[in-house]
């Protein structure tokens, strides 16, 4: 009886996991194995070893890091939740967040006093001593 409950548990978590969109996993499949004709910077580590990541713009509307020796391998990209708010609405369960972000002297001039990740989406491009 408990292995039952235990296979009806593991396979309900199933039914919630997200399907990938069909034309997100068309560029994808197009995308990877191809090189990145537009560069915008080069020199990036995906966090494991090496700098060969660069910030490509091959897809229109897209800016992603696209390894330069291995063709399509593609860097993964770490959300955050930090900021005010941190831990509230979708934010609630980031145990790496942190309250404030490095922003706060340019959003106080349009009179916030931190980025909120729940109301102002928002993605920090650029490794420590380059701008891309």
């Amino acid at each position: 009886m408990q292995v039952l409950r235990t296979l009806i548990l593991c396979s309900a978590g199933l039914a919630f996991a997200h399907e990938v969109p069909a034309n997100l996993q068309e560029i994808y499949k197009s995308h990877k194995a191809a090189k990145c004709d537009n560069l915008l910077a080069k020199g990036f580590s995906d966090g494991s070893k090496g700098t060969d990541m660069g910030y490509c713009s091959d897809i229109d509307g897209a800016i992603f890091l696209h390894s330069i020796s291995k063709g399509g391998a593609y860097a993964d990209m770490d959300v955050d939740c930090d900021g005010a708010n941190n831990s509230e609405g979708g934010c609630s369960n980031d145990p790496s967040g942190q309250a404030v972000t490095a922003f706060q002297n340019e959003v106080k001039h349009f009179g916030i006093k931190d980025l909120d990740a729940n109301i102002h989406p928002y993605i920090v491009f650029g490794n420590e001593e380059h701008k891309p």
